[in-house]
């Protein structure tokens, strides 16, 4: 048996923690993950591939089971989100996973537009998706300010 009690990541954008085990002879794990006022903006990856994107991140996770059949739960929060300085509201992204599907909700919302989404992907085989995207008081003019796009407004 593999046991991590406490393991913990610092960098410039924030701190997350995590713990877990992992049964050599079974092949069974548990673990739990989770995160608080991660600043989006100092995120490395995101930052060197010269997305403007801004925000606090918080999230958490659990899983266990084995890799053949993991069981998973999951959310995480970006309050405050924007993109190339463009207020998007918060993003809120929930996950469960079971019996080899993975099922999701997303949603996000400004005072012109609200987008929710929801799936599942099978996370087996050729990873069959059905998804739905519902937009709600819909701006192009904002996709257009995001894509600075002068001239043209909705």
């Amino acid at each position: 048996m593999v046991h991590l009690s406490a393991i913990t990541a610092h960098a410039k954008a924030g701190t997350a923690a995590a713990s877990g085990s992992y049964d050599l002879r079974s092949k069974h794990f548990e673990a739990t993950a989770h995160g608080e006022g991660i600043e989006v903006a100092k995120i490395e990856r995101l930052h060197a591939a010269g997305d403007n994107v801004a925000g606090r991140l918080g999230f958490s996770a659990t899983a266990s089971g084995t890799l053949d059949d993991p069981t998973m739960e999951g959310s995480a929060t970006i309050a405050g989100l924007s993109v190339s300085g463009e207020a998007m509201g918060a993003l809120e992204f929930t996950a469960h996973a079971l019996n080899h599907s993975i099922v999701y909700d997303a949603s996000t919302g400004v005072e012109s537009t609200q987008l929710k989404l929801h799936g599942q992907t099978e996370l087996r085989g050729d990873y069959n998706t059905q998804a739905r995207m519902v937009f709600s008081r819909f701006d192009i003019g904002a996709v257009f300010r995001l894509a600075h796009v002068e001239g043209i407004s909705g």
